[in-house]
């Protein structure tokens, strides 16, 4: 019988539940995403120079930031012209700094959220604009594993661990799809 299942295919094994879904499973780009991104781009600093869009999926940041602001898309295969691969969850991730960290629907998918946390605290010079779904929101476990995030994080539990990243809270907003928007920047001495 395990040989028998050993040759299943994965993906067939990760929509039975036997195996977990990753975001190459199920990747999909909504277009609601889009809405959530141009929120997100209002909360960029006026002066920032410099932006690394993580997770950029459809890199349609570029479309909200000003031309001054040199853009770079990050993810997990490219994207087009100016984007990194890394993955994250290998500890993947670009060495130097930018201004601006942004983070739209990509935390969900990082298994070692703390060590992420900490790279991007130390990457950033200015903010670092999140939109995260936390577990006080979103807290079908079975629903989030069918999304295939990884991390399930309160608010509570997000906002301690972006401190002890070197992060502090500036201001939160709600996005229309309902996960929170978070924007952080360095602590005094941390930037």
């Amino acid at each position: 019988m395990f040989n028998k299942l050993k040759r299943v295919p994965l993906a067939i094994l990760r929509r039975l539940g036997v195996a977990r879904h990753t975001w190459k499973d199920v990747e999909t780009f909504d277009d609601a995403w889009r809405r959530r991104i141009q929120i997100m781009a209002g909360f960029v600093a006026p002066d920032a120079r410099s932006i690394l869009d993580i997770g950029c999926g459809r890199m349609w940041l570029r479309e909200y930031i000003p031309s001054t602001c040199e853009y770079r898309g990050l993810d997990y295969v490219s994207r087009g012209d100016g984007c990194l691969v890394c993955d994250l969850n290998r500890s993947e991730f670009p060495s130097g700094s930018v201004d601006v960290a942004f983070i739209s629907g990509c935390l969900e998918y990082v298994k070692d959220y703390r060590w992420f946390l900490r790279t991007v605290a130390g990457s950033i010079r200015k903010q670092v604009i999140l939109s995260y779904c936390v577990v006080d929101r979103f807290d079908n476990m079975p629903q989030r594993r069918a999304s295939a995030w990884v991390s399930d994080l309160s608010e509570a539990m997000l906002l301690s661990e972006c401190e002890l990243a070197g992060l502090r809270l500036v201001t939160k907003a709600e996005a229309p799809s309902g996960d929170r928007i978070y924007v952080l920047e360095p602590r005094a001495g941390q930037g």
